[in-house]
């Protein structure tokens, strides 16, 4: 034993060479590779048990996991039934596609079977060009990258959910100091970590999806044409600099010429 004590301080004492640059390097791919087949097997069970919103659970989420695995269980603590329902948001980037996919499906199936679309009236954002739009989206605090579709959802559904465009042409997150936005992101369910920029950056995003969810989510009929009319008007009039009556008076123009 005295050998093997010497052994083990003299390894103590001057270190052990291992090279292991390829080896380490070679177990994080595999790693990586095993994270992805797992999350992807556990959605798809939760998938089967919860429909398609298990495809987007995270399973790095404690607050989803135990909603998922023990929502309506008794806590002991308080003698009370542990949540078993809560609709949280998730960054659009961060579903994966294969959960978008199913989520059309289904809204498919709720209404009908039909894959036709309903006759949808067209509003002026459909008479827009891309750089219109951008301007739109830019005079009230909203992303300006997407494609043209992105842009036009983007802005129904500010007007639609801001219920007639009232507000002032800019959002106020970026008169709110750090510790506010940190507090904006936690409500969202968002992270809070980063500088000012990359909380605003982050919220403003949340913010666009929630706004194409509310298009996505309200008919294109007469009643939704005339609150956006409505609210473009609003916003016409409210406008100091003029680029909004300018691509108005362009949507007009066109609408004259194809009707």
């Amino acid at each position: 034993l005295r050998e093997f004590g010497e052994v083990l301080t003299d390894m103590e004492r001057r270190g052990v060479r291992v090279d292991a640059h390829d080896y380490l390097a070679g177990v994080e791919v595999q790693a990586r590779e095993d994270r992805e087949y797992h999350v992807a097997a556990f959605r798809k069970w939760a998938a089967s048990r919860i429909g398609p919103d298990g495809l987007a659970i995270n399973p790095a989420s404690s607050l989803q996991l135990c909603i998922f695995l023990f929502g309506g269980a008794l806590n002991k603590k308080t003698n009370e039934p542990t949540e078993h329902q809560r609709t949280i948001q998730i960054p659009r980037e961060e579903i994966p596609p294969e959960a978008i996919l199913a989520f059309q499906e289904r809204d498919q199936r709720e209404n009908g079977g039909s894959e036709t679309e309903q006759e949808e009236t067209p509003d002026s954002f459909d008479m827009m060009t891309a750089e219109q739009l951008k301007t739109m989206c830019r005079g009230h605090g909203l992303k300006v990258s997407g494609k043209k579709s992105e842009l036009k959802a983007r802005l129904r559904g500010h007007f639609l959910a801001k219920n007639g465009g009232s507000e002032e042409s800019t959002d106020d997150f970026g008169t709110m100091n750090v510790e506010d936005l940190r507090d904006a992101c936690i409500v969202r369910g968002l992270s809070d970590r980063g500088n000012k920029n990359a909380l605003l950056k982050r919220i403003r995003e949340d913010s666009a999806y929630a706004n194409e969810l509310i298009s996505a989510n309200c008919p294109r009929d007469r009643d939704a044409y005339k609150r956006i009319s409505e609210a473009l008007a609003e916003a016409v009039r409210k406008d100091g600099s003029g680029e909004y009556a300018k691509i108005m008076a362009a949507v007009k123009d066109k609408e004259t010429a194809e009707s």
